[in-house]
């Protein structure tokens, strides 16, 4: 028996600045082979994206650009749904993955899978993620962005932060789904397509990396080790040495100050030997002599280092608490540039030897609060009939209406407007 389709969007930034990245627009949205709902955030592109092209969408024009945070950030807040999946605009779903994944959402977990990596120039790999671990999630990112769950996580988690723009915003918010209990399921199978090329932010400078993992440790230091309201699926379990040893070494770190903490090499070896931190990759020379007995290292990387019986911590101190807060600040202007085109005739209304008619133009100042300024300016974000209005989202007129220079309206103004357009 077929499954029910669920109420999903799939939101999606671009910043197109070649013809090639807007090629790789127009492939992931053709790759959308579900009954779902596209939300696509121009966020400063210089090239023409190409929208009337790209039929049943809605595209947001931002101004200035706001970064990729923000940009998913205003997608989230106007996505409708019940569900919702962001899509990176250079990357493509695999056929039938959405409703795969659809098939497995809940309102209480993400739905993930594995990803192809492949791009021009580079080779095609099968990249398989582990099964969904609360513990595993602190050390290193274990799910992709594209996945499926609900607008209400989304919501509660108050969006993307933005000190992590540069990288990692990903990784940051799944824990943060995690902490407020959205589970992990995970699909055997790869689901998208992660294109590789030149200008992805996978390919930045290593140093980024460094600075964004430490920030990413030292933002859930006192959580690490503690019960997780989600239930963790796939977790292996530790034996209670294990447990006791990790739940000191992590005991230490939270009370640790700083990016960085010092490690004393306690072992017997009198030759120095390279140890490889887990977290940043940073390679860390150390010894029973000299200058490699204590090394400061990212704290990233310490969790692993001395879980191991030959190193200890030697700087501790206290800090203070993880605070959540809301992340979803507005961009400074957006306009509403495209929508979904209106649906097609029933039974051959207003059709004329098989070529679609030219559907008039509804009296708009026939609504209480329109007058023809104001009928000129929807017509100018692609209002023009009374169903237009009714079908179109309060907040998108708003934004759209902001972005044409219509200053003084409020939402409950526009949601009137829309009533009034219904009974029409």
């Amino acid at each position: 028996m077929a499954s029910t389709a669920i109420d999903l969007s799939v939101l999606i930034p671009v910043l197109a600045t070649t013809p090639e990245a807007v090629d790789w627009l127009h492939e992931a949205v053709a790759s959308i082979d579900y009954p779902a709902r596209v939300l696509i955030a121009d966020d400063g592109s210089t090239e023409d994206l190409r929208e009337a092209e790209i039929p049943d969408v809605l595209v947001y024009r931002l101004s200035p650009a706001n970064g990729v945070v923000a940009a998913r950030n205003f997608l989230g807040d106007r996505c409708e749904t019940q569900y919702l999946c962001f899509l990176d605009a250079d990357d493509k779903m695999q056929p039938g993955a959405l409703a795969k994944l659809a098939a497995e959402a809940k309102p209480d977990r993400v739905v993930y899978g594995d990803m192809i990596w492949g791009g021009a120039g580079h080779a095609v790999k099968y990249h398989v993620f582990p099964a969904y671990d609360c513990d595993t999630m602190f050390r290193r990112a274990i799910l992709p962005i594209t996945s499926i769950h609900p607008k209400a996580a989304f919501e509660k988690v108050g969006g993307f932060d933005p000190r992590f723009e540069q990288m990692l915003e990903d990784w940051d918010y799944n824990i943060r789904l995690m902490l407020a209990g959205f589970c992990g399921y995970r699909i055997a199978e790869p689901v998208m397509t992660y294109r590789q090329h030149d200008g992805a932010r996978s390919r930045q400078d290593r140093g980024i990396l460094y600075k964004m993992r430490t920030a990413l440790s030292a933002k859930y230091e006192n959580v690490r080790g503690k019960s997780m309201p989600c239930c963790g699926g796939g977790a292996v379990a530790k034996t209670p040495a294990q447990n006791d040893r990790l739940a000191s070494v992590r005991a230490g770190l939270a009370g640790a100050r700083g990016d960085m903490v010092l490690v004393e090499y306690v072992g017997k070896k009198m030759g120095s030997f390279i140890i490889r931190g887990e977290g940043s990759s940073q390679a860390y020379r150390f010894g029973a002599g000299g200058d490699d007995v204590q090394k400061y290292v990212y704290k990233a990387d310490a969790e692993y280092i001395l879980t191991l019986p030959e190193f200890r911590l030697v700087s501790r101190e206290s800090t203070g608490p993880v605070v959540e807060e809301d992340y979803r600040a507005a961009p400074q202007v957006a306009t509403l540039v495209s929508q979904p085109a209106a649906k097609a005739p029933v039974k051959g209304e207003g059709l004329v030897s098989g070529v679609a008619k030219a559907t008039p133009a509804d009296d708009l100042t026939a609504i209480r609060g329109i007058s023809k300024k104001r009928a000129a300016s929807l017509g100018s974000i692609g209002i023009t009939r009374y169903e237009d209005l009714q079908a179109t989202p309060a907040d998108a007129i708003l934004e759209g209406l902001k972005g044409a220079g219509v200053k003084g309206l409020t939402s409950d103004a526009v949601e009137n407007w829309r009533t009034q357009a219904g009974a029409l």
